[in-house]
């Protein structure tokens, strides 16, 4: 048993030290509950560890440097209260969160809207952590690849019952296309 967990152990160290590094600041504005944001972190490290990415924490009161930014990706989420800006349906990642990105450009923020999520958790029975995790991760992607969706995974436009039954088993993940683009984006910036 011990041997297992050894193992587990090293193979993580280094399968980290051979990753990407994604820094990382989450603003919780809408007042969402620690543990529901400590969720939604490991969901997001999880998903990114996958595609050999790591993500870096940092709290949302420190911000790079001009020069230090050059160095390093830098990234912002804010996760807010209120009320979504409403462009599509309900089950839409449009109304649960939001890059900032021009057309065929990248970004490097981010809004979740907590209440969005929590009408997606209310309508498929998923938990609010895990949840806001994923649309976290769906965002950041906009951020490193830019607008437009994919026909599967976790950077598709809507997630529905499937997705969401998906979601809780962990099977819904960024395709193999968007794992080696998002690693090249990281690489690049």
């Amino acid at each position: 048993m011990t041997w297992n967990v050894l193992t587990l152990a090293l193979y993580s160290a280094g399968w980290l030290f051979g990753a990407e590094q994604l820094n990382l600041a989450i603003c919780n504005q809408g007042h969402t509950s620690e543990r529901n944001i400590a969720i939604a972190r490991t969901e997001a490290e999880l998903l990114f560890r996958n595609v050999g990415i790591e993500i870096v924490w940092s709290p949302c009161r420190i911000f790079p440097s001009p020069a230090e930014q050059k160095d390093e990706p830098w990234f912002v989420v804010r996760v807010r209260g209120g009320r979504p800006p409403r462009s599509a349906g309900s089950a839409s990642l449009d109304t649960m969160g939001k890059a900032y990105v021009a057309a065929h450009k990248h970004g490097s923020l981010a809004d979740l809207y907590i209440e969005a999520v929590q009408q997606s958790v209310d309508r498929y029975g998923a938990d609010t952590g895990m949840l806001l995790g994923f649309v976290m991760a769906h965002e950041l992607g906009h951020l490193l690849l830019g607008p437009g969706h994919a026909d599967d995974g976790i950077m598709r436009a809507a997630w529905t019952q499937p997705e969401m039954s998906a979601l809780r088993q962990r099977w819904l993940r960024f395709t193999q296309g968007d794992a080696a683009r998002l690693r090249s984006e990281i690489s690049g910036r």
